[in-house]
């Protein structure tokens, strides 16, 4: 349990702060009327999905679950947030 809770943090945690560091050292070199909105980075793991089945059996199923990922990525989108996965 050890290693996957290693695995999991930095998944969740330090991959999504690397990445937000990375694009503000970026952002920082560029001339001022080139400079991106900021942005934060969150782990896909980490974006609850509402769904309210345990397993997928069916394409319905599958098509319901896709849609349901949709939905929530899209809102973290939305917000400008980037999703890492």
């Amino acid at each position: 349990p050890v290693i996957r809770q290693i695995a999991d943090r930095a998944a969740n945690e330090a991959l999504p702060r690397q990445l937000q560091r990375t694009a503000q050292l970026v952002n920082a070199k560029k001339p001022a009327e080139m400079k991106d909105a900021p942005v934060e980075y969150v782990s896909a793991r980490l974006i609850p999905i509402v769904y309210d089945k345990a397993i997928l059996e069916t394409d319905a199923d599958l098509d319901t679950y896709l849609a349901a990922v949709k939905i929530a990525f899209g809102a973290q989108i939305k917000e400008n947030k980037r999703i890492s996965l």
